[in-house]
């Protein structure tokens, strides 16, 4: 019994086309994508310095209830990597 044939085309690797196509595909994923994920990091960052704020005023009003006075510096509310004014 001999061998069954076997087209050339079934050993070629992807045609230009496809490869194009391909490439089409990611550049849309990525239009959509990228931005959203973008978003998403802005909303993150927002929240953490809103959080952070609320603590840094937290702190200076439970300062300012023990000493009658706001501090001017960041050491006095706990912040030891806060520059002092």
């Amino acid at each position: 019994m001999p061998a069954p044939a076997v087209s050339p085309r079934s050993f070629a690797g992807f045609t230009l086309v496809e490869l194009m196509v391909t490439i089409a595909v990611i550049a849309i994923l990525a239009t959509i994508v990228i931005p959203t994920y973008q978003a998403q990091i802005r909303k993150s960052r927002r929240t953490e310095a809103r959080t952070a704020l609320l603590d840094a005023a937290a702190r200076e009003e439970q300062y300012y209830a023990t000493h009658n006075n706001y501090s001017t510096a960041g050491p006095d509310l706990g912040y030891a990597a806060l520059p002092s004014t």
